[in-house]
């Protein structure tokens, strides 16, 4: 969870800048925030967007960085304080009131504490420590002062007052805020937006209405349900006032058995009372966002039915659990960790044996936690928590057996399969290929009770999920056992098809015609020349089939998924034919590419956006040897602007092989253009190739990227050959 740590590090130190900044030019702040509402916190309505803040806050996590580091606390405590540092931003009007303090500052980040970790003496104390140095740093620089502070202010007060002014305008149309959920689709999209910043909720700066419409359509239940419970609150207060006169004239009767009985029933009625009310509270701060302190209300609800029905505390914390799960699957934030909290709960108060069902179901269920957690963290810590997750369903094979319970088995080994297959992503070499191959041996498994008689739709599910599995698996293996791996993937795609027919599962179908070419255009690659440009054709065929479905009114993000992925085929097919019909077959991958990047953008889809930016770049570096004149140089300049354009995405720092990748498509471009005939310069761009393929071999290395390294090393002794000869005609 380390880099979970970071991440929530740059966070904290992107809004402790904010704090800061709202203390040194806090006009106007005190005013429109108290006009907002004093619960509305920076983490809502404010993330740096202007250059000289981005540096200054990548800084700042830096110094947070080491100061945590620094810090002579346990490894518990240490892992608190991030978390410590966003729940502890207050409003901006309560800011405006501590000037230049540091002191002050802390301790009022401090008050808005409240979860019982959080205020722990010695807890609070570190928190103090670690977070002082750096805000009394910012407090005390003079540029911050004078000129990215007053910029940040003038950013954060803008969205407060563009909130406040959205609020004002539904207060004035709709009898209340509740009430203007239900007519979000006649909202203005600032109101939309001062709507979302009420409950907490951070889309992208430039999201559109219906994204924002989306999102507040999932938290008009969770409202209308609060309000019911509010609503609710007293309706038990008849039945206690007539059991306990009951129950008094039972004692003066020295009845004391009916005592008891009487008692027992005002005793569960206000421990369900009690349970209701900390279940308010916890919805209520979910709706907030506040997944922490929900967890902590959920807790004390589930256990406070402890000397009742020990039954009950199970059952409360599976229910509470799930809530938190869906928090984090639909918000992100803590709920996924969470509901693991109260699985592992449950678990280490179970004996298998005494209720082997509900044993089973909390594995399944801590399971799917693990793998929703996974799915919001990169590198080796996903890969553990997806390691836990297989762990949790292995265990459900325990109960859930072949021989007993052979559909829920079944359903379990191709969980398994998925995650196996997941976390072979987040590896590399040999256990990569080992749990790719785990992965296809468990949707085996399930593939012995699911049929395409019995079992239709799973059976096509799995059969997909192991064409999936096949393909990855192939990638990894060179030769002949590679191609029959991708064949098996092959044949398991057209099985699905079977079942997900055009008529009936257009989605499925679409989804499935896709993942086929896919696997046709792996398999061309490791062929013959004619065998590979049948196997294209074919996969051409089924990408434009599967266009058929995936339109991009209907299915934008699978759309462009598609034409990107079309693009690359027409670019391989390219590669086999001559002349005419390879230029023809370049400008289809490069209209294709083109369409991706109608939908997708470096704002919203940048990883995406960069794939597709770079199928561009390197076909038409492809389509300039095929022209003649200065139209190949002027092609060639384009896909040099298009690959630089890829390395605002694809950074050395955060995705170092893609980064080096491109560096050495880029130096292969301008080798090129350095060697056109119409080319003046030349000398300049051998050693602007030389550059970028230098900067590649810094990633490319002989044992990890040995295939990489050695094409690399070959261009650069070609561009090293080529500037010897041009400094010595």
């Amino acid at each position: 969870m380390f880099g979970d740590k970071l991440d929530k590090i740059g966070n904290g130190a992107n809004l402790l800048v904010t704090v800061a900044s709202c203390a040194v030019d806090p006009t106007g702040l005190a005013l429109t925030g108290a006009a907002v509402s004093g619960t509305l916190s920076l983490n809502t309505i404010f993330r740096s967007s202007t250059k000289d803040a981005k540096a200054l806050i990548a800084a700042i996590t830096v110094q947070l960085e080491k100061d945590l580091t620094g810090l002579h606390i346990s490894e518990d405590r240490r892992r608190l304080l991030p978390q410590m540092l966003e729940a502890a931003l207050p409003a901006p009007h309560d800011i405006a009131h501590c000037a230049l303090d540091p002191d002050a500052i802390v301790a009022l980040m401090a008050s808005r504490l409240t979860h019982i970790e959080h205020r722990d003496p010695a807890t609070l104390a570190a928190f103090t420590k670690w977070l002082r140095p750096s805000l009394a740093m910012l407090l005390a620089d003079t540029t911050f002062i004078s000129a990215i502070a007053p910029q940040i202010a003038r950013e954060t007060l803008s969205r407060l007052q563009d909130v406040a002014d959205g609020l004002l305008s539904l207060s004035k149309t709709y009898s209340s805020l509740a009430a203007s959920l239900d007519d979000l689709r006649n909202l203005r999209a600032s109101e939309l937006r001062a709507l979302v910043a009420r409950f907490g909720l951070n889309p992208p700066r430039d999201a559109k209405p219906e994204a924002l419409i989306a999102l507040l359509e999932e938290q008009i239940e969770p409202v209308r349900a609060m309000r019911a419970q509010i609503a609710n609150i007293d309706h038990r207060i008849p039945a206690l006032h007539n059991l306990k006169a009951a129950a008094q004239d039972a004692a003066n009767k020295l009845d004391f058995a009916e005592v008891e009985s009487l008692i027992a029933q005002v005793d569960q009625i206000e421990t369900e009372t009690a349970a209701e009310t900390k279940e308010l509270r916890a919805a209520n701060l979910l709706l907030m966002g506040r997944a922490d302190d929900a967890y902590r209300h959920y807790k004390a609800a589930a256990e406070s039915y402890g000397g009742i029905d020990e039954q009950a505390v199970f059952l409360r914390r599976e229910t509470y659990a799930q809530t938190l799960a869906d928090h984090g699957k639909r918000f992100g934030g803590t709920g996924f960790q969470r509901a693991i909290d109260l699985w592992e709960a449950t678990l280490a108060n179970i004996d298998r044996g005494d209720d082997p069902l509900l044993w089973a179901r909390t594995q399944h269920n801590l399971a799917v936690a693990f793998v929703g957690q996974a799915a919001r963290v990169d590198g080796p810590a996903g890969a553990g928590l997806l390691a836990k997750a297989i762990t949790a369903y292995r265990a459900v094979l325990e109960v859930n057996t072949l021989d007993d319970h052979p559909i829920a088995w079944a359903k379990t080994q191709n969980s398994i399969g998925i995650a196996l297959r997941n976390q072979a992503t987040r590896v590399a070499g040999v256990t990569a290929t080992e749990l790719l191959a785990q992965a296809v041996k468990a949707y085996e498994d399930a593939l012995q009770v699911y049929t395409l008689q019995q079992n239709p739709i799973d059976w096509a599910s799995t059969q997909n999920n192991l064409a999936i599995a096949l393909s990855e698996q192939a990638k990894r293996i060179e030769g002949r056992n590679g191609a029959d791996l991708r064949a098996r993937a092959v044949n398991a795609n057209m099985a699905s098809l079977e079942v997900y027919i055009q008529e009936d599962f257009p989605i499925e179908w679409a989804r499935s015609m896709n993942n086929l070419a896919l696997n046709l255009v792996d398999w061309a690659s490791q062929v013959k020349k004619a065998e590979a440009a049948e196997l294209l054709a074919e996969a051409i065929w089924a990408y434009e089939s599967a266009l058929l479905v995936r339109t991009r009114q209907e299915l934008p993000v699978d759309w462009a998924t598609t034409q990107n992925n079309l693009g690359f085929a027409y670019r391989q097919q390219a590669a086999l034919v001559k002349d005419k019909e390879s230029v023809d077959l370049l400008a289809s991958s490069i209209a294709a590419f083109s369409s991706a990047l109608q939908f997708r953008c470096p704002q919203d889809h940048p990883l995406d956006w960069a794939t597709s930016q770079m199928g561009l770049a390197v076909t038409l570096t492809d389509q300039a040897n095929l022209l003649e004149g200065v139209f190949g140089a002027d092609v060639l300049r384009q896909a040099i602007k298009e690959h630089n354009a890829v390395l605002q995405v694809y950074t050395e720092e955060d995705h170092p092989l893609q980064w080096a990748m491109t560096n050495n498509n880029l130096a292969v471009t301008i080798f090129r253009l350095a060697n056109h005939p119409s080319t003046l310069d030349a000398l300049l761009n051998l050693r602007a190739a030389l550059h970028n393929v230098d900067a590649a071999l810094t990633v490319f290395d002989p044992v990890h990227t040995a295939r990489y390294h050695a094409k690399a090393s070959a261009l650069r002794d070609n561009i090293l050959s080529a500037i010897a000869a041009a400094e010595n005609p």
